[in-house]
C-alpha cells in the first residue's frame, strides 16, 4: 500500500482499527504505529459498537451488521513468516468451512496443523454429523494440512 500511496503522490493511509482493537496487543499495532498508518476509528475513540450504529444511521445497514473480518495474518502464530501461500491456504480454508454452514470460525494456521476455532453453533454442527466432520478433514488435507484438529475453546471465549 504505501508503494501504492507513493506512486500516486497519496500522504496518507488509513485504515480501519477501531478503539476495542487497542485493548489488544497484536504486531500489526505496532507496525502501523512504525509506518505512519492513521487509524482514524482508535484516534476518536470509536469502538465497534459505536461504528455499527454509525453505519445503521448512515442507511449502510448491511455493513453494520457485517460479521467483523481481521486481517488473515491474525491466523499465523507470532514469529511465523507470513507468505502468499500460507494466506491462500487460510483464506481456502475458511470459505470451505463457511460453506459447510459454519460461520463464525477461524482457522489457525500452525502449518502442517489446521485448528478450527467455532463458536457453539459451529462446534454444535461438527461434533454431531460425521459426514461433514469426514468432508472437512478431507479437503483441508487437499489444501496441505497434515492434521485436522478443534480447539475446544469456543470462538470469543
Amino acid at each position: 500500500m504505501i508503494g501504492l500511496a507513493d506512486e500516486r503522490g497519496i500522504h496518507t493511509i488509513m485504515d480501519g482499527t477501531q478503539a476495542d482493537d487497542r485493548l489488544e496487543d497484536r504486531p500489526g499495532m505496532r507496525a502501523l504505529k512504525e509506518l505512519e498508518i492513521s487509524t482514524p476509528l482508535s484516534e476518536s475513540g470509536l469502538g465497534k459498537e459505536e461504528v455499527r450504529v454509525l453505519l445503521r444511521e448512515s442507511m449502510l445497514t448491511d455493513l453494520a451488521e457485517k460479521t467483523a473480518q481481521p486481517c488473515l495474518a491474525t491466523r499465523i502464530p507470532y514469529g511465523r513468516n507470513i507468505t502468499h501461500d500460507t494466506l491462500t491456504r487460510i483464506r481456502q480454508g475458511e470459505l470451505l468451512l463457511h460453506g459447510f454452514g459454519l460461520k463464525t470460525l477461524r482457522l489457525r494456521d500452525h502449518f502442517p496443523i489446521a485448528r478450527i476455532v467455532l463458536d457453539a453453533d459451529g462446534m454444535s454442527i461438527l461434533m454431531t454429523n460425521n459426514l461433514t466432520r469426514g468432508q472437512i478433514v478431507k479437503r483441508l488435507k487437499n489444501l496441505g494440512y497434515e492434521y485436522i484438529t478443534l480447539d475446544l475453546t469456543e470462538y470469543g471465549g
